[in-house]
């Protein structure tokens, strides 16, 4: 037999077979989908929700609107802005006679048991002046 020669037959083909049936065999590792990547990578970033924006009057006058639907709105605007100072003046006017540290939480609780009646009543109004103005613009030619 000659050293060097490549000589071809039945075990080098079955060689050939085992080594396809093993590599077909043999676990690997599974990429991920491109979805799990992805989902991955978002979770990495952090994100800040939206600040919360809650509805005012002033914000329908940046939509087209008649003059009588301007007019109203306007005039509801107006009421709530005079309305919201009032209720923003008595709440810096409670906070401001809030003791430093409390001595407890019920103290705590106690103490600012007028703020969120205040607190209330400002989201109230707001919701009502929204909600005038809303009707305003949906009822008025």
């Amino acid at each position: 037999m000659k050293v060097g020669r490549f000589i071809v037959g039945p075990g080098l083909g079955l060689a050939a077979v085992a080594s396809v049936g093993v590599f077909l065999w043999a676990p690997r590792p599974l990429d991920e989908p491109s979805n799990i990547q992805a989902a991955r990578e978002r979770a990495k970033v952090a994100r800040t929700p939206p600040p919360l924006v809650k509805p005012v009057p002033e914000d329908l006058l940046a939509r087209p609107l008649t003059p009588a639907q301007r007019a109203e709105v306007e005039r509801i605007s107006e009421a709530w802005r005079v309305e919201r100072e009032a209720l923003e003046s008595e709440m810096r006017r409670h906070s401001n006679g809030l003791p430093e540290r409390p001595g407890s939480v019920e103290g705590l609780r106690t103490s600012l048991q007028g703020y969120s009646e205040l607190s209330a009543r400002y989201d109230r109004a707001r919701e009502a002046a929204w909600r005038r103005a809303l009707a305003a613009v949906e009822d008025l030619p």
